[in-house]
């Protein structure tokens, strides 16, 4: 290569170099985390997604090939076999509840606390059709739960109070069934029967007639569960008198009477090939029968706690059992001897729905803690943990975990400079976000239970936490370390914050009590008493002047006390029983608080009158925020959303429907243009600050 050709290259090289560098080191770009997957499918207006939220379902394709997880963003696609994210599916204005796949793997339907079902493409991942509840204004008529029956022509749906079944061809509904969302229901193959536990007997519903064929009476207690046999011609049931009863599901005559169990009998399946029945109970024990003859075959017993799910793998070989305490046991049905014991969460494995090989099912309770492949290779279990483990059925070797689910997040605060976002969560930690980027930077560890309340001091050096454990927590900020534990209350620590110039920290107890620390020292200066703290809500603000400190109570006051001296110097009387939260306008002369009641109280710090009640009408609210300029309210709501108010005139300015579960926390930072909001769900949505406020209001 000739020389003048090798300068080129390496100047082009060069060149391209620091395009590279200039393009992943500018953390301001929008696009610098596009392909971070928590950030698609971004609601309008919001910069980034702080998690992915919690997990509410699982449940696999027929074919093994892709995982769906319903989560407080929507619904999330994984292939299964490499765990990599394939699709965030957005649409639901609610939290999803339930997810089910049809029979031939197409489409997905899932319900939604938004009073509707979607159906999906599982191709092109495109929303295909919606199905609305016909009772929008009542809240227990919410789809809870959903499942393909039959041939997957015919969709299930079940709320509080009645089943619904539609036709998929026509797009239609189809029947209606009145059924308590609290009791077990199971669906015959064919899809033309349906078993209902009810009382001491077992209903028999013909969906085709839309009426009860038969009521099916043998037990001398209450039913607990009910399951078909494969063949749709044989239905078991047992429940709280101990017993097993075998049903001929055409004639409705009892054919056996399995006795054997010592305690309620919780879960049953027939294996693949119909001839054997597996029985969960109380008594922590699975027993195995024969269908035909009603005899025991083998009692397994491992199990320390109750058993609540037990199902066959696909093939028949493999026995799944599931207890209380979130253990999963693996059997082989051959030997009848033990195979693998799984565990790994750290708290209670909860309902998940069943395996797609009994797709033509419904969900038989809220205790279905297990799915299984259709491979029968792959078992999913999700807990409380919020985590999403998969197992290899066969070893019983753990696969993996799904990542990027986390647990409600209790409290958050950006950093004074705008940069950093702490949260704390139910998971026990605290973790800092970038807020350019909506990249993790650190977690914080150390507190022994929930961390209810972050803040940041003035300067952005310090964050104090505070937690179930009683206790406050200084950190160093920016390395993470920890300075100083601050200890005195005997009772959960649900809000720290900074006073204005940041000499003070001011912590409230479950204890009753608000304790002002010294911020540099840590030392104790004095204990407010003399109110009652609201179990649920913590209501405490510092005036902006640093002067005085206000909280509310349960029995309809709002207290403002003298920072310097301790006294209490207004008593503040308010409609709402439960003072929810408050907070100060920009210049101190406005109190806004939140109850009990659907409404909103201004209050005129310097007389305690009431100057004007914004009637919300719509929902509770559970945080409140002035903007900058004090000329707008934001609050947090019970039912998802986050509104702006007009102050002056107590007017809904707007209304920000992102998250899909309530919003507890909101936090404004001026100087970094940026507006945090926190939901149960365990996510946070960073929005731009003229989306919310318009570019009239300019940060200082």
């Amino acid at each position: 290569m000739k020389p003048k050709w090798s300068a080129i290259l390496l100047v082009i090289g060069i060149i391209l170099a620091i395009l590279v560098f200039r393009f992943v080191s500018t953390p301001n770009r929008p696009d610098a985390f596009i392909h971070d997957s928590p950030q698609w499918n971004l609601p309008k207006g919001v910069k980034a997604r702080l998690g992915k939220g919690k997990i509410s379902d699982i449940v696999f394709s027929p074919d093994s090939s892709q995982l769906a997880v319903a989560s407080a963003t929507g619904i999330w696609f994984y292939d299964a076999n490499t765990l990599e994210e394939q699709k965030l599916l957005t649409g639901h204005t609610g939290a999803v509840q339930s997810l089910a796949f049809s029979p031939n793997g197409k489409t997905l339907a899932t319900a939604s606390k938004d009073k509707t079902i979607r159906l999906w493409d599982t191709q092109t991942l495109k929303h295909k059709n919606t199905f609305i509840s016909e009772f929008d204004s009542n809240d227990s008529l919410i789809f809870k739960y959903v499942s393909f029956i039959g041939d997957g022509n015919t969709l299930a749906s079940l709320n509080t109070y009645k089943m619904d079944l539609w036709d998929l061809t026509t797009n239609t509904h189809k029947v209606e069934l009145y059924m308590d969302l609290y009791v077990n229901i199971d669906c015959s193959p064919d899809g033309l029967m349906l078993a209902r536990c009810r009382g001491n007997g077992v209903e028999l519903w013909n969906t085709a007639e839309k009426k009860k064929k038969q009521v099916l009476k043998g037990h001398k207690k209450s039913v607990r569960a009910v399951a078909f046999s494969p063949d749709g011609k044989t239905l078991a049931s047992g429940g709280f008198d101990d017993i097993i009863c075998l049903w001929d599901v055409k004639t409705g005559r009892q054919k056996l009477t399995l006795k054997g169990h010592k305690k309620a009998i919780y879960s049953l399946d027939f294996s693949p090939d119909g001839r054997t029945l597996a029985s969960g109970s109380h008594d922590k024990s699975v027993k195995l029968w024969n269908v035909a003859t009603g005899k025991h075959k083998k009692t397994l017993k491992k199990h320390i706690s109750e058993l609540q799910k037990v199902l066959f793998s696909p093939d028949g070989k493999t026995l799944i059992s599931l207890s209380q305490d979130s253990i999963v046991y693996l059997w082989d049905i051959t030997t009848k001897k033990h195979k693998n014991t799984l565990t790994g969460h750290t708290d209670i494995v909860s309902e998940t729905a069943i395996s797609p090989k009994l797709s033509h099912r419904l969900l038989r309770h809220t205790t279905e803690g297990i799915k299984l492949s259709t491979d029968g290779q792959t078992l999913a279990s999700r807990g409380n943990d919020w985590t999403v483990r998969l197992w290899n059925v066969e070893t019983g070797k753990h696969r993996s975990i799904l990542k990027g689910h986390g647990r409600d997040i209790f409290c958050m605060d950006i950093s004074p400079d705008g940069l950093t976002l702490a949260s704390g969560s139910a998971d026990k930690t605290i973790r800092l976000w970038d807020v350019t980027t909506g990249k993790h930077i650190n977690t914080l560890r150390g507190h022994r239970s929930t961390v209810a309340s972050v803040a940041f001091s003035p300067d952005g050096s310090v964050l104090a936490s505070g937690s179930w454990d009683n206790s406050l927590r200084l950190w160093d900020s920016k390395s993470g370390k920890r300075i100083k534990k601050l200890t005195g209350h005997t009772d959960i620590v649900r809000k720290v914050l900074f006073s204005p110039d940041g000499t003070l920290i001011a912590s409230e107890s479950k204890d009753n009590s608000i304790r002002l620390w010294n911020a540099k020292t840590g030392e104790h200066i004095y204990t407010l008493t003399g109110y009652m703290a609201n179990y649920y809500r913590i209501a405490i603000a510092f005036n902006p002047d640093g002067k005085t400190i206000a909280n509310g109570s349960v029995n309809q006051t709002i207290h403002i006390w003298d920072v310097a001296t301790g006294e209490l110097l207004r008593t503040l009387t308010s409609q709402s029983w439960t003072i929810s939260c408050i907070t100060f306008s920009p210049d101190g002369k406005t109190l806004a608080s939140g109850g009990d009641i659907l409404g909103i109280q201004l209050w005129d710090v310097e007389t305690g009158k009431l100057k004007k009640n914004i009637e919300t009408l719509y929902s509770y609210a559970n945080t409140l925020i002035f903007s900058p300029d004090g000329n707008l309210l934001m609050s947090g709501n019970q039912d998802a959303t986050v509104r702006l108010w007009d102050v002056n005139t107590g007017l809904e300015k707007k209304r920000l429907k992102a998250h899909t579960y309530p919003v507890n926390m909101i936090s404004i930072n001026p100087n970094g243009k940026t507006i945090a909001t926190a939901s149960q769900g365990g996510t946070a949505l960073l929005w731009d600050y003229e989306y919310i406020f318009g570019s009239a209001i300019t940060p200082n």
